[in-house]
């Protein structure tokens, strides 16, 4: 049976590079508890390069997370921002990333494609 959590970060990993992550350079830790156990990923991004491995160790920011939330994070049912503020999604360190990443799980299934914004928007004369 696949795991989603481990599909995610292979996934990642094969990415390379995040576009949407060009302005960042941090680690992140995502910590996912199964009952007594918890399992580490680390996600180190330079300018948006990618850099997935298993395993704890030092990181800007650490994500909690049941293993169920993670699954709902990683499979687009349950969005970081209203995790975090349900207390279902642990956060240690620098808070600010949690934007940057969330932009790394996908959306609610059915959902839009994320829209690009034109460059200079105002009234035409």
């Amino acid at each position: 049976m696949a795991d989603p959590i481990s599909d995610f970060f292979e996934d990642l990993s094969q990415r390379k590079h995040e576009p949407r992550l060009s302005h960042v350079t941090a680690t992140v830790r995502f910590d996912i508890v199964d009952g007594r156990q918890t399992d580490s990923w680390r996600l180190v991004v330079r300018d948006g390069q990618l850099d997935v491995s298993p395993g704890d160790g030092p990181a800007d920011s650490i994500l909690t997370a049941e293993r169920a939330v993670f699954e709902g994070l990683v499979g687009g049912t349950v969005n970081a921002m209203a995790a975090l503020l349900r207390g279902e999604l642990g956060l240690e360190g620098n808070a600010n990333l949690i934007v940057s990443f969330q932009r790394l799980f996908p959306g609610p299934p059915g959902g839009r494609a994320p829209q690009t914004i034109p460059a200079k928007v105002g009234a035409s004369s």
